[in-house]
């Protein structure tokens, strides 16, 4: 017979995990590389702790553009690289951009999907395959919103709550000052500052609020 582990062990065990995290992106941070391989490496040690895929899009001077894909199994990088390139519509990641707000669909629908592609066969392909649950959150520091991550849950029965969403946000925003210092650094060597790239918000005493897809 199956015993049900305590509250408080469950606590310790989470707790335990996060610290591990933690210190994993603490020393993501320490390594020094360029802005890409900096995202990739915080990426790969979000996964699969935190999602089956992890995707960050950055601000350039040629509109957004994707900065990484981290999956669980790299089997499906080409799979998940191949929807990328289909895909139609406005994504999250640009709307999470140009919005400063953090978006969320807790259960993908095929009405999210629609809204996805206009590609039928692709519709096919998104169900079958495609993500199930995702959280894309925008990356703010200074007033600048210059990228966003995507948390999605594809291979697994996993679903993100809103707890997960808050979670998620706090981590993100632990590493966006140090990312976004790189970030500007290249953007200086090429000529440019992430202010001429990347749209300001009006700062308000409170972050915008996370609001889930329908």
């Amino acid at each position: 017979m199956a015993t049900r582990r305590s509250p408080a062990k469950t606590l310790a065990t989470r707790t335990r995990s996060h610290e591990r995290l933690l210190a994993g992106l603490t020393l993501a941070l320490a390594v020094e590389e360029r802005f890409h391989e900096k995202v990739a490496r915080l990426a790969r040690v979000m996964v699969p702790a935190l999602a089956d895929c992890v995707v960050v899009d950055v601000v350039t001077q040629n509109g957004v553009e994707r900065a990484c894909t981290v999956v669980d199994d790299p089997r499906r990088l080409d799979f998940v690289r191949d929807l990328e390139r289909r895909q139609t519509g406005s994504p999250p990641p640009i709307d999470a951009i140009r919005t400063s707000t953090t978006s969320f669909v807790r259960t993908v629908t095929d009405s999210h999907r629609e809204r996805m592609t206009d590609d039928p066969g692709q519709l096919e392909v998104l169900r079958r395959f495609g993500p199930r649950s995702y959280v894309t959150i925008p990356v703010r520091a200074g007033g600048v919103c210059f990228a966003a991550f995507t948390f999605s849950f594809s291979t697994s029965e996993r679903r993100y709550l809103s707890a997960d969403v808050a979670r998620l946000e706090e981590l993100v925003e632990l590493i966006a000052f140090p990312v976004f210092a790189l970030h500007a650094l290249e953007a200086a060597r090429h000529g440019g500052r992430p202010s001429d790239v990347v749209p300001r918000h009006r700062k308000t005493s409170r972050p915008p609020r996370s609001r889930e897809g329908r």
